[in-house]
């Protein structure tokens, strides 16, 4: 899980953005529509959990610039 928040930190870092616009940008690229993502920015925040659909932008994002 940290190996997650980690690169999900550089991520959010490199866009040059904040959580809840990435969370929700990521939500767009998996599902094709914009959502309020505050219950999972929330349990990011508070537990540290990252949402499949975010862990999944993450990889996009980093396959992308290899």
């Amino acid at each position: 899980m940290i190996r997650y928040n980690e690169e999900l930190l550089r991520a959010m870092r490199k866009a040059d953005c904040d959580a809840q616009t990435f969370f929700r940008i990521a939500h767009i690229h998996q599902f094709g529509s914009d959502a309020v993502v505050t219950t999972d920015l929330e349990q990011f925040k508070l537990h540290a959990v990252v949402p499949h659909y975010v862990r999944k932008y993450v990889q996009h994002i980093k396959e992308s610039t290899s």
